[in-house]
């Protein structure tokens, strides 16, 4: 790989995953689509039309929806769609099949993620490797790998998708439904990861990007608690509630405060393979506090 890769840099200059997760995203629309996938989502060939306009439609009318398309080697032909919901309080995943794209337009996107429409109910967690080659050329030389080996790992369970955000940090997943989100995971990691989640721990927290329906703030600040206690259990640490300069967590039954502060790093680097423009991400500092 060239040493000016955007993840190699990233890494290079020893940049944290902690953090970076994509934000206030709870509802997941999941669409198999074995064909072209265009840079952007919606510019996909297949989703021209009245699937389109169907989906801008009723991903307008739920907040915190996300388009993801998906595939796999071993379709089997059929249209695999699903809803899941990655809330604190809602987490569900339920799924549908159909003959074609086409047959999208006839669905009530609201209803399918309320389970209706005909669609089941999935008991296990889906994986989703970002795999989007023409957004940015890490995401499929460093995704590809990894999503090999997790379908070693989970056979039907794990998926290639479309931009995740942070093609820096690749190879990144999102574990639903609890809406996890990891970067620089390795082919090495499958085992382990698959097991974490398993028994809703936490995988290595220089993996861990944030849970995806949070604010940026609370995934700095729940990221800061979990390292300085090496919490990893998924439910050791709570979100409470949010102030105008702090979020508050239980951590093991007990309330504190978490504060951070934004400024800007001086390095500059891409933030995309081939992207001329250098950008400065942000560094947080934490400050932690009883209730």
């Amino acid at each position: 790989m060239s040493v000016d890769s955007c993840c190699e840099v990233s890494k290079a200059l020893g940049e944290p995953v902690a953090g970076t997760a994509i934000v206030n995203t709870f509802r997941w629309l999941l669409v198999e689509l074995p064909g072209a996938w265009a840079p952007k989502v919606m510019d996909s060939p297949a989703l021209q039309g009245p699937v389109r306009e169907h989906l801008d439609r009723a991903l307008q009318g739920l907040p915190g929806s996300r388009l993801q398309l998906i595939r796999r080697p071993s379709s089997t032909g059929k249209v695999t769609v699903m809803a899941a919901t990655s809330s604190s309080d809602n987490q569900t995943v339920y799924r549908l099949k159909l003959k074609s794209i086409e047959q999208l337009v006839d669905i009530d996107i609201a209803a399918l993620f309320a389970g209706g429409e005909g669609s089941e109910s999935l008991q296990e967690s889906i994986y989703l490797v970002c795999s989007h080659g023409i957004r940015d050329q890490c995401c499929a030389r460093e995704g590809l790998p990894v999503f090999n080996a997790l379908h070693h790992q989970r056979p039907g369970l794990v998926w290639q998708t479309t931009h995740l955000g942070g093609h820096r940090f690749a190879a990144t997943l999102v574990v639903l439904p609890m809406g996890l989100q990891f970067g620089r995971v390795s082919p090495d990691d499958a085992v382990d990861l698959t097991s974490s989640i398993d028994v809703r721990r936490i995988y290595r927290l220089d993996r861990y990007r944030g849970t995806t329906s949070c604010s940026r703030m609370m995934q700095v600040a729940e990221a800061h608690l979990r390292s300085e206690g090496q919490n990893l259990g998924i439910d050791s640490v709570r979100h409470l509630s949010s102030t105008d300069t702090a979020e508050i967590f239980d951590v093991h039954g007990k309330s504190v405060r978490v504060a951070v502060r934004t400024k800007s790093d001086p390095r500059m680097r891409p933030f995309s393979c081939g992207d001329e423009k250098q950008r400065s991400p942000s560094i947080h500092e934490a400050t932690v506090s009883s209730l």
